[in-house]
């Protein structure tokens, strides 16, 4: 079969298109993160703007194959949500997005490129659903973090490092401003557990 003819070209142009906007939304995350302060989440939603883009590209090139050929138009039909919300909210919504693209989108469409005969497309739909579950991982912990309004506090001593001048220091609760670079405690890496 040829992958201009089959179900896993749709497939890649849905999921090119999905990633774009993931890649979007990660951005306008990242600008409502940093406004309120919370530097280090607005990090964690470039680095996943970047993954998400790094995705789009990846589908991007086997549609093209690899810039090879010209794909006039491939007409796809999807659902895109747009959520919204504050940060919290808007975390917790975007965790649901990333999950379906884990446990449900991305698998179908690797099981679907095997059947077809593309099994390094579905090898790659596979891998990246596991990047997909890695963000649900992250944003479901800040998200709980932030709801239990615990971003900054630990129930027992753990390090806490700022990023910008590596201070590191191990208490139950990070200082407000570096005492080193006078970073505010919105620059201190989030402790996450996977």
């Amino acid at each position: 079969m040829k992958l201009s003819e089959s179900n896993t070209m749709v497939n890649l142009a849905t999921a090119f298109a999905s990633e774009c906007q993931e890649g979007a939304k990660y951005q306008f995350l990242q600008i409502k993160a940093e406004a309120e302060g919370y530097e280090n989440i607005g990090k964690i939603c470039q680095e996943h703007s970047t993954n998400e883009m790094t995705h789009a590209r990846i589908f991007y090139d086997y549609i093209t194959n690899d810039g090879k050929d010209c794909v006039s138009n491939i007409d796809i039909s999807a659902g895109y949500p747009f959520k919204s919300g504050t940060l919290i909210q808007t975390l917790k919504l975007v965790s649901g997005d990333e999950l379906n693209q884990a446990t449900v989108i991305y698998p179908n469409f690797a099981q679907i490129a095997k059947d077809e005969g593309f099994e390094e497309i579905g090898k790659k739909f596979e891998l990246i659903a596991e990047v997909e579950r890695s963000h649900y991982l992250t944003l479901e912990q800040l998200y709980a973090k932030l709801e239990k309004d615990c971003l900054y506090n630990s129930e027992k001593a753990i390090q806490w490092k700022c990023t910008e001048c590596g201070h590191e220091d191990t208490k139950k609760t990070p200082w407000q401003i570096c005492p080193i670079c006078r970073a505010k405690q919105g620059d201190i890496k989030i402790p996450l557990q996977f």
